[in-house]
């Protein structure tokens, strides 16, 4: 069954590729599901190597990969009935807005860009990375007393760092060379976010690497972008798996990085098997938290979809780490272990409406991206898709709230892009109507 159902997923990415595009938010989780349901079936295989295989494939096993399933198929369908667009419209509207677009993308960098910045800056004056250099508790380095952070605009920054780095990494191949300060402060926050992450042991870095060769390939006018993408993707893979084999000894920060991990020492087969899962484990997260009764506060379930912070919305006044909450804990022959709740899990505990509003979001999400891509091309959609790509993969493997925001986020730049480009549509074709130049000559 789990077997005709990954077919049945790589065979619809395929499908999604050839009609929606490679880098379609769709084709990307048809792609992610089925290799996270491969993932789930491969580990029930190998059940000596980690502790998450102790689960049999029972009804929740069939339950959690049909819920990724299902969650692929509606964002297929979603982008499929996306608003179509003639490709010659298309191609005559793209190169008509094409230099308007870059110059405004290009304007408001300048104001927003150098903000960021100094944010980033500021986050790395005041903190004290002494503790980065070596450590063994993992979860330690996840709180900013571990930076010695106590000021309010630190703590801000600690909290969006990943969210700037990913809008640095997304803008970074459309800055000119003729804006050479721009270019490197925002090469500058891209650096900034992928080593503190190197230094964390997270698979971000990944993301954040395969975020600007996606920008590359939808936006770059260089003749080098192939190569910058494919340069970008390899570089991904071997820091993700250097951070993996970095987190295989135990031992975290920069030291073990540059001693151990940067040259793959222990990353054998046993952590291959465990890297898979850090990265395709939603299914087994899932699975988990169907096997077992899982009860939350109604207005923790609430806050988890606020896109505000913590300190604005009370949210970490509910956030209560035990066996019912954030945290659950499995036991097995080798003692008892831990694993946050993901996303998914979380909705299915808090009941159906949450379900259909998460599934609902992420599809609408998904169809606007794809609308705004049948308007224009990948020139101005690579934001909203990445921060679209970047939520779901958060919240198959962490709470709702870690990764809503920025599904959230790409919902309201999506939605506001693509509607942009369609009043801009028909403004020109009723101008073209009233006029006799023909479509080949509409300007902006």
């Amino acid at each position: 069954m789990l077997t005709l159902m990954i077919i049945v997923l790589f065979a619809l990415g395929i499908y999604s590729v050839r009609r929606l595009g490679v880098v379609a938010p769709a084709t990307f989780v048809l792609m992610f599901s089925a290799a996270t349901v491969l993932q789930m079936l491969l580990a029930s295989r190998n059940q000596s190597f980690l502790w998450y295989t102790q689960m049999a494939l029972d009804g929740s096993a069939y339950a959690a990969a049909g819920s990724f399933a299902l969650l692929a198929v509606l964002t297929l369908l979603a982008s499929t009935i996306a608003m179509p667009v003639v490709p010659s419209t298309r191609l005559r509207f793209s190169l008509a807005i094409k230099a308007t677009v870059r110059r405004r993308i290009v304007a408001y960098s300048g104001i927003f860009v150098p903000l960021l910045f100094l944010l980033c800056l500021w986050h790395f004056l005041n903190a004290d990375f002494k503790n980065s250099w070596h450590y063994v508790d993992y979860m330690s380095s996840r709180d900013m007393a571990f930076y010695g952070l106590v000021d309010p605009i630190s703590a801000v920054t600690h909290k969006l760092l990943k969210l700037f780095g990913l809008i640095a990494a997304a803008l970074l191949p459309m800055i000119p060379a003729r804006r050479p300060f721009l270019y490197l402060m925002t090469l500058g926050i891209v650096l900034y976010a992928l080593g503190f992450n190197l230094i964390l042991g997270s698979k971000y870095v990944g993301l954040l690497l395969g975020v600007c060769a996606m920008s590359y390939l939808l936006a770059s006018e260089s003749r080098y972008r192939r190569p910058i993408a494919m340069i970008l993707v390899m570089l991904a893979a071997w820091l993700v798996l250097a951070n993996f084999s970095m987190r295989a000894t135990r031992q975290y920060g920069l030291q073990t990085l540059l001693e151990q991990g940067i040259f793959l020492d222990d990353l054998d087969q046993i952590a291959l098997i465990r890297a898979s899962h850090l990265v395709f484990g939603g299914a087994n997260l899932l699975q988990f938290s169907l096997s077992k009764p899982l009860e939350f506060d109604p207005l923790y379930a609430a806050l988890s979809f606020s896109p505000l912070v913590s300190s604005i919305d009370g949210y970490s006044n509910y956030k209560v780490v035990d066996a019912t909450t954030t945290l659950m804990f499995w036991e097995n022959k080798t003692g008892t272990i831990w694993a946050p709740v993901s996303g998914f899990g979380e909705a299915f505990a808090f009941g159906w409406p949450y379900i259909i509003f998460l599934y609902g979001v992420i599809a609408l999400t998904a169809r606007e991206c794809q609308k705004l891509y049948n308007f224009v091309g990948g020139e101005i959609t690579a934001i909203p898709s990445a921060l679209l790509i970047m939520g779901i993969t958060i919240i198959t493997m962490y709470p709702i709230r870690n990764g809503f925001r920025f599904i959230f986020l790409a919902l309201i730049i999506a939605l506001i892009l693509s509607r942009w480009a369609a009043r801009r549509i028909r403004r020109q074709a009723q101008a073209d109507e009233n006029s006799d130049l023909p479509p080949e000559n509409w300007t902006v």
